[in-house]
Parts: structure tokens; sequence; C-alpha cells
């Protein structure tokens, strides 16, 4: 519902006490009926599925109804600046979520013939407790982030809410569009692939697959994305704000083209990490990693309407991304021989547009003084880098990883001559 950002812009403008309980209302509000019709529904929702557990809808209802309210309260860690215990909490998910998994299903194999345990822990139903794992991981997270939902109850002053909400809504469906140009592509892929089923299934495992090896990029953009917002708004009033955002950005696409320039020139040993019949793969996965970086620095740039409350622009832009992709996979993934290269396109062309929108909007906004010649030097220099190791023809682990080495070790070395040392501590400040 997008009370992440609305929080932090209405903490950092008005009391951070009220933006956090009256978000805290909405949330509530909102995702508490919502958990109690999807319960009540559980079984005509199991109707179109046919899966013979209604269970599964209630415990998903329940896991989203926890996730949802611990949001604020990992927000305000970030706020707070509170790094490690926010890092540590969202650890603490994965590691239990991973550990009962592990639980049930070592006791769905040791005590299925149990006369009295084997009625409990049923092989069959390993799925119905991967979903009790998931339940069971986000109840805990939620319980431990408790005392500051304790400390600071949702309160319902709708004018306040009114307030919030106006800022809010565009940026739910900035959420909806996010997630179909996020996971879209991998079921359209099943209807315009000209294949059987069994081979466009195949077709979408090696996407699937050698996009999971962009990991490195999204990780970096999700922790900027993390770390970023709120510093962003805590620092909005300064009169060094402005030259602050434009010394962000340009270092984080340093940083992305590092990651872009480790992972792309050494895909070839990467992709051994994936089985054989991945491996196909390969070649569209510097692709996502420029969609990625696109994506990341179209976060960056989307500070200005988030700062001007003009968040309608978020949901417009986001909007036209989400035609882009559309457009991009019915026209690419259908022709032979392209396939899940053009649901890659897509994605980069999406990502590629939004972050057009955003640089050209946002300089009528809220203009910043971004070194535009100079990041576009870094990322064509990177692309460039990457080409050329492409069209070398190097071959064998010792002689590509020297090339890459090299190439990245000149990288770095541009970068060294044209920032100058007194920058990195000017960044460090």
């Amino acid at each position: 519902m997008g009370m992440e950002t609305t929080y932090f812009f209405y903490s950092s403008k008005h009391d951070e006490k009220n933006a956090f309980r009256n978000g805290l209302g909405v949330i509530v509000g909102a995702a508490l009926p919502l958990t109690l019709l999807i319960f009540i529904s559980a079984k005509w929702l199991d109707s179109f599925h046919n899966t013979g557990n209604y269970l599964y809808y209630q415990l998903i209802a329940g896991m989203l109804l926890f996730d949802a309210l611990a949001v604020l309260p990992f927000a305000q860690l970030r706020r707070e600046n509170k790094a490690k215990k926010f890092a540590l909490l969202k650890f603490l998910n994965i590691i239990l979520n991973v550990a009962f998994n592990l639980l049930f299903f070592y006791a769905c194999s040791a005590l299925a013939d149990s006369p009295k345990w084997g009625q409990y822990f049923n092989p069959a139903q390993k799925v119905f407790f991967i979903f009790v794992s998931n339940f069971l991981a986000s109840a805990i997270v939620l319980l431990a982030v408790s005392p500051q939902i304790i400390q600071n109850p949702p309160t319902f002053k709708f004018n306040h809410i009114g307030k919030m909400l106006k800022y809010a809504w565009p940026l739910i469906a900035v959420g909806i569009a996010a997630a179909i140009n996020e996971t879209f592509d991998k079921p359209l892929l099943e209807y315009l692939l000209p294949l059987s089923q069994e081979e466009a299934r195949a077709e979408i495992g090696i996407y699937g697959a050698a996009y999971r090896l962009g990991i490195a990029m999204v990780l970096v953009v999700q922790a900027f994305k993390f770390a970023a917002e709120p510093f962003f708004f805590s620092i909005q009033k300064n009169s060094d704000a402005k030259p602050t955002y434009a010394l962000v950005l340009k270092w984080f696409v340093i940083v992305q083209c590092l990651v872009f320039l480790a992972v792309a020139l050494n895909i070839d040993s990467i992709i051994h990490l994936l089985d054989e019949r991945y491996h196909a793969g390969k070649n569209i996965v510097a692709i996502v990693l420029l969609a990625q970086m696109c994506l990341g620095i179209y976060y960056n740039l989307s500070v200005w309407y988030k700062l001007t409350e003009k968040t309608i622009w978020g949901m417009y832009m986001s909007f036209a991304g989400l035609a882009v992709t559309l457009m991009v996979n019915f026209w690419l993934v259908p022709i032979p021989g392209i396939g899940y290269l053009g649901a890659a396109l897509a994605t980069l062309s999406c990502y590629l547009v939004m972050m057009l929108l955003s640089f050209i909007i946002g300089r009528k906004y809220y203009p910043i003084p971004y070194q535009y010649g100079r990041i576009s030097l870094y990322v064509v220099l990177s692309v460039v880098f990457w080409l050329l190791f492409k069209g070398s023809g190097v071959e064998g682990f010792t002689q590509q990883t020297i090339v890459s080495v090299l190439l990245i070790l000149l990288f770095m070395a541009v970068v060294w001559h044209l920032e100058k040392p007194k920058n990195l501590i000017l960044l460090r400040k």
C-alpha cells in the first residue's frame, strides 16, 4: 500500500510517531478485513484450483498479514539507521523458514510409519508444510518487532490518514505494475512461445535459471533501495541535498558497472553453477544485468516524485513500463529463434523507458545536478568492455579470468583518474 515511502515522507515533514501510528492504522484497516475474507472464503477459492486443502489459503493469508504488520517496524529500523538489527531480522526470517522446512520434511520421512505421529506427518502433505514453515517464520519475526507496535499502536485519525492515502494510492499502482513487470514475462512465455507446452516449459526453465544469475545486481539494487529511501527523505531540507543525491547516483552507477563487469565477463565460469541443460541461457545474463542496472538508476532518479508529493507520476511511469513489457514480449517472443531472449529484451526496454521518463520529467519538477556525462561514460565503457571481451573469442578459464580482471582493473583506473581520491573522502563523509 506504499506505506513505507509514505511513512518516510511524513516522518521527515511531521511527527514521526503520528506517521507510524496512522500508517499502521491504514495497514491494519486494510489487512485485517482482507485476511478475514480469505479465511472465510478459503474453500470457495480452492474450488478454482482443486488442491484439496483449503488451509493453504488460510496459511497464506496469515503469512501476508504478519508480513504487512511488520512493514512499518522494519521501515522504522531503516529510518533510525539500525541496519544490523534490520538485516538480522530479515535473515532470521530466511533461516527460520529453511529450518522449519527441513524439520517438517525430516519428520515426514522419519515418522511416516509411526502409529502415533504418522497421521500428522504424512509425506504426501509436504507442500502443506512449506506453507506452515512460511507462516511460522513470519509470525516469529512479527513477534520480534512487536515491541515497536506495542509502543506505537495503530491510530485512526482520519484527517491524517486521508492525507497519507492521497500520497500513497498511486504507489499501490506502482507496486502492482512493478510486480507484473518483474514476474509476468514467465507465464507469458508459455503462451507466446511457438512450441509445445512441454518445450515451452523447458525454455522457461532455462530463462528462469539464467535470470537468477543476475542476482548479484538484484542484491545491489535491493540493498541500495533499503538504504537510500530513508536517507533521501532525511536530508531533503539540507542545503546540499541535491548535490548529495547527484553524488549518490554517480557512485551507485560505478558500483553497478563493476558488478556488471564481474558477472558478464565471467559468465562462462559462473554458468557452471547451473545444471548443464540451463547453459544455453547464458547469453541473456548480460541483458538481465543491464535491465537491473536501469531499474536501480530509476529507483535513484525517482526521488523527485516522492519528495515533491507527485506520486501520481510514479504510477504513470510504471504503467508506461508495463505497456512496453507487454508490447515487446508480444512482438519478439513468438519470432522463431528469439524466444526468451525477447522476454529479456522486454525487461530491459521496460526499465530503460522508465529510467528515461523519470530523468526527463524529474528535470522539470525537481532538477538535480546529476553528472550525466560522467555517468553515461561509465555505463557505455562497461558495455564496450563486455562487447570487446565477447568478441575477442578468448577461451579457457585461465585466459578468460586474466582478461576479465585486466578489464575490470582498467575500468577502476579510469574511475580513479576521473574522480580523484578526494572525492572518495567526500563520499565517505
